[in-house]
């Protein structure tokens, strides 16, 4: 058993003591359809990922954290659609009815033949899959009657016993729907979607089973954010037109504002947290005379949500030069702007007063350290007790043998029992002082780390934007 302490105390040591690389977003903002801005975010994106320091996610990381790119038209579905529904036992029907639900997943919830669309591929899986197949047949009959329980098969085009089988699920279905999904958006009154259903206009509460869902508003004929939503219970989600809808994902992933430097803060730190990132740059255009254009970043961290540091390049007629993105990202990365970057005064946004008190201070941390230390070493004197009684249960366990050569029956006894006793007791111990270890181990690590406020405030149109430890609450 001491062989193994070594072992047990490392493994109880948290992952999340070890500290990942910084990672970072970046944002093309405004200006959407602009090559220069969707081309120097992306030109940026890629001079920052071959820094050290910063792990910058992909466009395409980033796409599928909201909800995924578009993938194609309502025409290319139907044309698929088609293609599968002529030989559906054909080697690509399966392959062309996964491509056609990816884009009809994909397309904004303002596409009215959208869900039609996933009714067909839905139906002609649960065909293809039905006689060798069944638990995918039944997971695709039960992906659609989650959202419309009244979803049935064509009696003219399905057997009876796939009748049955439509039943069961429903059946199955309507049992267990027993969370709700609140949805509410800002502005109110918009169609809202769940797995690609239209299921009313906000606000709206929708009966459905837990589980993963796909929640959407349509803002604008365009697709904006997609939701991934884990629902159980009672879940509430809050979409909201300055940020939500703001999100574009065609022809690139773009934030589309009000285009001055205070709307452009808000949902560039709710993004930034969003994905999950420490920091995220926004990166667009400007033209403060004419004639003159510019390629401007600010840097923003989703934590405190403060600027981190801001500049601009000059172009020439609009076109940017390797060499200065690459000097661009060594400002970023470093803090250092060699021409032709300019660096830009940031604006710094202290929190609100009354939620000052939520920021942790040094007491806090210290009194978070003093905890570990005290848990920690609770933890040592357990397992120096544990191998204590381990060594008397071995000094038992040689008189045990001792009286067994001997033919000394109680002896014998006592001497088991005694081993035994002590052994048991050193088992608890050594569990109870490793998991104490560990955890004085975290407590420590953890307030060792500088304080980061867990409440940030972030000004933005009509109000602000509150974020907990760096993410949405």
């Amino acid at each position: 058993m001491r062989s193994t302490v070594a072992l047990v105390i490392m493994a109880l040591v948290p992952a999340s003591a070890v500290r990942a690389s910084d990672s970072l977003a970046v944002i093309a903002v405004d200006d959407c359809s602009k090559e220069l801005t969707l081309g120097g975010a992306r030109l940026l994106r890629a001079a920052l990922s071959g820094s050290p320091e910063i792990q910058a996610k992909t466009e395409e990381q980033m796409l599928e954290a909201l909800g995924g790119p578009l993938r194609g038209s309502i025409e290319d579905a139907e044309r698929l659609i088609s293609s599968a529904r002529m030989d559906l036992f054909a080697d690509n029907a399966k392959d062309a009815l996964h491509q056609a639900l990816q884009i009809l997943t994909a397309l904004p919830p303002s596409e009215p033949r959208r869900w039609e669309g996933i009714r067909q591929v839905v139906s002609l899986q649960v065909l293809l899959y039905f006689l060798d197949r069944r638990a995918e047949s039944e997971w695709a009959l039960e992906r659609i009657m989650r959202v419309e329980p009244s979803f049935d098969l064509d009696h003219e085009q399905f057997s009876p016993e796939m009748w049955g089988l439509a039943d069961k699920i429903r059946e199955r279905v309507r049992r267990s729907a027993t969370s709700t999904l609140e949805v509410r958006t800002d502005p109110s009154g918009l169609p809202v979607a769940v797995d690609g259903r239209i299921i009313g206009k906000s606000p709206i509460s929708f009966k459905l089973p837990p589980g993963n869902y796909r929640v959407e508003a349509a803002f604008t004929a365009e697709r904006t954010l997609a939701r991934k939503v884990h629902v159980d219970g009672t879940t509430t989600v809050e979409l909201t037109q300055d940020f939500d809808g703001a999100v574009r994902v065609d022809p690139g992933l773009c934030l589309a504002t009000a285009k001055d430097r205070g709307s452009r803060l808000a949902p560039l730190v709710k993004l930034a947290a969003f994905l999950g990132v420490k920091e995220s740059v926004g990166v667009w255009r400007e033209e403060p005379v004419k004639g003159e254009v510019y390629l401007q970043t600010v840097m923003v961290n989703a934590a405190t949500g403060q600027e981190v540091r801001a500049a601009r390049i000059k172009t020439e007629s609009g076109q940017l030069r390797a060499d200065d993105i690459q000097k661009m990202a060594q400002f970023l990365s470093a803090g250092k702007a060699p021409p032709p970057v300019e660096p830009v005064a940031t604006a710094p946004r202290p929190l609100a007063p009354s939620l000052k008190s939520l920021v942790p201070t040094a007491e806090q941390t210290s009194t978070r350290r003093t905890w570990g230390w005290s848990v920690g070493l609770g933890g040592v004197a357990l397992l120096g007790a544990a191998v204590a009684l381990d060594l008397a249960a071995a000094s038992a366990l040689d008189s045990e043998k001792a009286a067994a050569a001997q033919g000394n029956q109680a002896a014998y006894d006592s001497a088991k029992a005694s081993a035994n006793s002590r052994d048991t007791a050193a088992k608890v111990l050594f569990i109870g002082g490793a998991v104490a270890l560990g955890t004085g181990a975290f407590l420590l690590l953890t307030g060792s780390r500088p304080p980061t406020p867990p409440v940030a405030v972030v000004p933005s149109n009509g109000g602000a934007t509150v974020l907990v430890s760096g993410r949405l609450p």
